[in-house]
């Protein structure tokens, strides 16, 4: 699943060149792609921005498909006022932020939550949520 995601991320570029861009946010902890895109219709908007990450927590697969759903609607949609929104605002968006946890989620424990990286012997994976400093 997440190698699709990547997949139809990278062909958003080649589909919409002039508004996609690849964002590349890394890798994890076991070495995937951390990806998202930024939608920009227009230089101007760059004091104005949308960040959406998806996926923080592994299990929540939903997540992934509204941030590509989003990610639709801001490309594609005719409706006047997506229109309006898609046109103001640099869009940045990342369908999922935990590649490591949302693999595991679907290999091994389907309700597994946090990253991959182990802390010690008893602890494996942070809970990305709360590794903010506020």
């Amino acid at each position: 699943m997440l190698i699709a995601i990547n997949d139809w991320l990278r062909g958003l570029s080649d589909t919409y060149p002039e508004h996609v861009t690849i964002v590349d946010g890394g890798f994890s902890y076991e070495g995937r792609d951390i990806i998202g895109v930024k939608i920009s219709y227009s230089p101007n908007n760059h004091r104005h921005t949308v960040f959406i990450e998806a996926n923080i927590h592994a299990r929540e697969w939903i997540t992934s498909a509204v941030a590509t759903f989003v990610i639709n609607q801001l490309l594609g949609n005719d409706d006047p006022e997506i229109r309006h929104l898609a046109e103001s605002y640099d869009w940045y968006i990342f369908p999922v932020f935990n590649p490591d946890g949302f693999a595991y989620s679907h290999t091994t424990n389907r309700l597994w939550r946090k990253t991959r990286q182990p802390y010690s012997v008893l602890c494996v994976g942070a809970d990305l949520n709360r590794n903010w400093p506020y």
